[in-house]
């Protein structure tokens, strides 16, 4: 029976006798364990501990599942499962990156410290997620080669938004570094999910925070806009700045990567082996995408205290825009050359969000001016300019004053009287019997099926972050392939063709996945650059089912894809036309279907010169279905084949000034397929 009243030793003990019988042969699966046990969940360090247990165990029985879909089945913890295992993975794959030396494994102790999952490396050491039995706690545990001077550093100071220190010793050589568990993952990791590649901006700020373990009194509000969480979010962050140079330590490595989020959103700074502090000298480091272009020239000299607080400032700033756009203010240039660095460092600054106030946009401008005289004397000003804004958006505005209501004269009062007496009518106690009532809520979902339900009704209605919110619930207590063919779904619709393709593959793990889940991970995989691996996917999906038109219009897309890459030398593949063919006689009809059938025709017209004809249709049939002319115009394969000859070239433009009609709406639909139930 699960007890909510659990504390952090016996949640231990309980994982341990769990994880004991997975090893003498009891299925492992950690969710199914946090699902029996929900206490369980408020210790993120026992979360992390079973999940990793388990993923150990799969992986040495050959059968490890993929990352993104085994990190979903921990909802609130996804982003941390992910990163251990990405650790785990770079260190089986790059051994060297271990800097030399036997680092302790997972469930060795340390200095008292049991150590229960590998965070990440860097230059300087390795980070683990461990546990201190002496006080019964979950922390962080830092090893670094050699001596290091950060915790000094962290030691004096005291702010809610920066790391603390629990102490700092000596072990074997090197120096062991014990830290609260301020969050495990990464407001990197954050930005990077709320912003995927070729979606649109997000518009909740829920990506701060996680279903199991949300704060009484939260830096970000679940349900509200992006641009306000994230406001918050910065202007904790601006603020902690503010209070370092305060006490005279600078930072030398603000970045999005040296933050963790933690309960609420509440952001916490990390990471000070290049601090410096009371204003001394310091030698020139950084992350060269995040340094301010002055200290990228001087990279590996000294400055003086103070240039390296206006470096931190433009730091700042860039964290702050990224933040805020899914994206740094400034061109992207290899961070092997601090020159371009640098040069990009000084281009000018990309338009802002609409929404943001005007001290915000004053602020955070001057943060990241490229003249160090002319930024802000401290981060003040842009953590007030921010807490100022995230404070109006989240007042209500005023009610609208109330009309006064009319005296009713006594003229009206007596004709009322004569109405209700001519009337019959009684002037007794109002009838207050219920007319109508609006029907109860439905009870929220609490069983696999029952979020399964929910989260088709949510796809059927078009809103696909939803869905996927449910089916990872419903898959996180009942593994089903069903329902992470769902999920693989919503994800292509949304653009998100990383977890599409990947969700996608693991419900395709033993190569019979239906037709309508094989089509859509073909599509992700086209739009992550892997055609060939799409290709296999597409000849399987038609040959399953046909009459299939995803799939038939998704390879005859894929075929002329691969054909381009390799300069459109040879002939195109006939499926490419069949397929295509294939799809106007299921009734498929819209521009962007011929625009590509006008493509994929003129390429088939080297081999067959019929063709020729039937792409000149389908330019006009394009144009008339609202496709720009200047799309066909432009595209390289109709041109290369239509302006050959006088008469071709005539012909051509004559299709091309066909009648317009009414601009397309988008097309994608016609490229996907909600998967079947099986």
């Amino acid at each position: 029976m699960s007890d909510p009243t659990l504390g952090p030793a016996a949640a231990r003990k309980l994982a341990a006798q769990i994880k004991r019988g997975w090893r003498k042969g009891a299925p492992a699966d950690a969710a199914a364990a946090l699902a029996a046990h929900p206490e369980l969940s408020r210790q993120p360090s026992v979360v992390l501990d079973l999940a990793y247990e388990e993923y150990l165990l799969r992986e040495k029985a050959g059968a490890a599942p993929p990352a993104a879909a085994f990190a979903a089945r921990f909802p609130g913890f996804a982003s941390a499962v992910r990163s251990v295992i990405a650790a785990h993975h770079h260190f089986l794959d790059h051994p060297e990156a271990a800097g030399g030396g036997d680092w302790p494994d997972v469930g060795a102790t340390v200095a008292g410290v049991e150590l229960v999952a590998l965070l990440g490396a860097g230059g300087f050491g390795r980070a683990y997620l461990a546990h201190d039995p002496e006080l019964d706690r979950p922390c962080v545990l830092k090893l670094t080669a050699g001596a290091s001077a950060e915790a000094k550093v962290i030691a004096r100071l005291k702010h809610p938004h920066v790391t603390e220190v629990f102490w700092a010793r000596p072990v074997d050589g090197r120096t062991a570094v014990c830290m609260p568990l301020a969050g495990v993952t990464t407001l990197a990791e954050v930005v990077a999910s709320a912003f995927p590649p070729d979606a649109p901006p997000p518009n909740s700020a829920d990506a701060f925070l996680t279903d199991a373990d949300r704060a009484a009194e939260p830096v970000v509000r679940a349900g509200e806009p992006y641009l306000v969480g994230a406001a918050a979010v910065a202007g904790c962050l601006a603020d902690a700045v503010a209070y370092l140079h305060d006490t005279g330590v600078t930072h030398g490595d603000i970045k999005p990567a040296n933050v963790v989020v933690g309960r609420g959103g509440s952001p916490c700074l990390i990471d000070f082996n290049l601090s410096t502090r009371d204003a001394g000298p310091a030698a020139v480091r950084g992350t060269p995408g995040y340094m301010a272009p002055e200290l990228l020239e001087a990279a590996g000299a000294m400055a003086t205290g103070a240039a390296l607080a206006r470096g931190d400032l433009f730091s700042l700033g860039v964290m702050t825009f990224e933040l805020l756009t899914g994206r740094r203010p400034f061109p992207a240039a290899d961070p092997k050359s601090f020159a371009a660095c640098a040069a990009a460092a000084r281009a000018p600054l990309p338009p802002l969000p609409a929404g943001l106030s005007r001290a915000v946009r004053r602020e955070l401008t001057a943060c990241l001016n490229p003249d160090p005289g002319a930024r802000p004397e401290s981060a003040a000003g842009l953590a007030a300019a921010l807490s100022g804004f995230v404070t109006a958006a989240r007042t209500p505005p005023a009610p609208p004053p109330r009309r006064a209501a009319r005296r009713v004269t006594a003229t009206a009062l007596v004709l009322v009287a004569v109405l209700t007496a001519g009337s019959g009518a009684t002037m007794g106690p109002p009838d207050k019997s219920p007319k109508w009532a609006l029907p109860a809520p439905p009870p929220p979902p609490t069983t696999a099926d029952e979020f399964y339900t929910r989260g088709l009704a949510r796809v059927r209605a078009d809103d696909w972050s939803g869905g996927v919110d449910d089916f990872t619930k419903s898959n996180a207590l009942r593994q089903d392939r069903r329902t992470v063919a769902m999920m693989a779904y919503c994800y292509t619709v949304g653009a998100k063709h990383q977890e599409g393709a990947e969700f996608g593959g693991w419900v395709d793990t033993r190569r019979d996945a239906p037709p309508d889940v094989l089509s859509n991970r073909a599509l992700s995989l086209m739009k992550t650059g892997k055609s060939a691996e799409a290709g296999d996917a597409l000849d399987r999906a038609v040959a399953g089912d046909p009459a299939l038109p995803a799939a038939r219009y998704n390879r005859a897309v894929c075929l002329f894809g691969l054909w381009r890459a390799t300069g459109a030398h040879g002939g195109l593949d006939p499926r490419a036309v069949a397929d295509l063919r294939a799809v106007f006689a299921l009734g498929y009809d819209t521009a962007e279907l011929r625009f590509y059938a006008a493509r994929v025709f003129a390429a088939g017209s080297d081999v067959d010169p019929a063709l020729r004809a039937e792409a000149l249709a389908q330019v006009r049939a394009g144009v008339a279905a609202g496709k720009p002319a200047a799309a066909f115009r432009n595209d390289p394969t109709l041109r290369e084949r239509f302006r050959r000859g006088f008469g071709a070239a005539l012909a051509f433009e004559a299709a091309c000034a066909a009648p317009s009609g009414p601009a397309p709406v988008n097309q994608m639909r016609l490229q996907l397929a909600e998967p079947r139930p099986f």
